[in-house]
């Protein structure tokens, strides 16, 4: 009777909420090492004052490099939990703050990936492996080593965010924000870069109906080296385009795409400094206004042997401010607008 209980009320306040928003799944790059640096998540133009947390799970298996030269070898899976929270100041800027738990352990995906490879007959590194490793290794050529074998858990890198609302949608035309991002080195060895780095970004979003649309490009500056290998950083940027779906006023699908470059150059380890891209497919299920559980399902495509196989998000947001979507928001007006004349006496 509880249960039926809890679910009718589900059920109500599901059917009386306003339709679920159409914003993008906050993707972040996962791939070994690219991880550590700054990596801002896909958001919609519009800031709204939330509370989210992400649970990722991206499953590794990674060899490269050359004897006597730089080499590695990655056999795990990272998990990352990343809590996060963003205010909004007067309707157009947004501040955020996101704490990430990183957390390496042998996973529970590889079966998944071994199916699926075995079922499209996929050439693939596995031949041979045990599933629910947890190893990585990194070694330099002047003999610095990084390592972790077996299970564990540390604190990543905080991230600090700004971001500006400047144009709202009118008609064919987007909205248009601009943001920047800090991330400060606070992360464990394999859980953080130990370097500050400074990025910023453009994001776009269109919106019609049941049917939305949404682009970031964001580059990032490393300061300094990577600290636990002393590998120089090089800027560098990603690009990502999301479509969502509204399937009724509770669900919506994405459907998006993403490329990546890496901040890191190690000419002999192409596996750690190529570009990475990733298709990604989710539903979303809006549980109360406001309030929407996420699941999506991320695989690698055009880089096979750099970045994650294949990942698992499910996230959990919470909306607590009034709705900001940029087809319903009378305010902000474009900053194009002059301003109103007061009236006459």
């Amino acid at each position: 009777m509880v249960s039926a209980g809890v679910c009718a009320a589900l059920l109500g306040a599901t059917l009386a909420a306003t339709p679920i928003p159409l914003r993008p799944i906050p993707w972040q790059e996962p791939a070994p090492l690219g991880r550590l640096f700054l990596q801002q998540p896909f958001e919609a133009p519009q800031p709204e004052t939330s509370l989210a947390v992400q649970a990722l799970s991206a499953n590794l298996l990674m060899r490269g490099g050359r004897p006597g030269g730089f080499d590695y070898n990655v056999d795990e899976e990272i998990a990352s939990l990343s809590f996060s929270g963003q205010v909004v100041l007067a309707d157009r800027v947004g501040l955020s703050l996101t704490v990430p738990v990183v957390i390496q352990y042998g996973g529970w995906l590889d079966p998944l990936v071994d199916g699926v490879e075995k079922l499209v007959h996929a050439r693939s590194a596995r031949a041979g492996t045990t599933s629910f490793q947890t190893e990585a290794r990194f070694a330099t050529a002047d003999g610095r080593v990084v390592e972790q074998r077996g299970p564990s858990a540390a604190l990543g890198d905080l991230t600090l965010g700004a971001q500006w609302w400047v144009v709202t949608q009118d008609g064919f035309r987007p909205a248009l924000a601009f943001r920047a991002a800090l991330k400060a080195p606070t992360g464990g060895t394999l859980a953080g870069s130990g370097t500050w780095d400074v990025g910023g970004g453009v994001l776009a979003g269109w919106e019609a109906g049941f049917f939305a649309a949404h682009v970031a490009f964001d580059v990032a500056v490393p300061n300094g080296r990577l600290d636990v290998l002393e590998l120089p950083t090089r800027p560098y940027g990603s690009v990502q385009v999301g479509f969502g779906f509204r399937a009724s006023d509770a669900v919506a699908l994405h459907l998006q795409l993403s490329g990546h470059t890496s901040p890191l150059r190690i000419d002999d380890a192409p596996g750690l400094s190529g570009s990475t891209f990733y298709v990604l497919a989710g539903g979303e299920w809006q549980v109360a206004s406001g309030t929407t559980v996420a699941l999506s399902m991320v695989e690698n495509f055009l880089s096979p042997g750099r970045g994650a196989d294949f990942s698992v998000l499910l996230g959990l947001r919470f909306g607590l401010g009034p709705e900001a979507s940029p087809e319903r928001s009378p305010s902000p007006r474009p900053l194009s607008d002059p301003p109103a004349r007061p009236p006459r006496p």
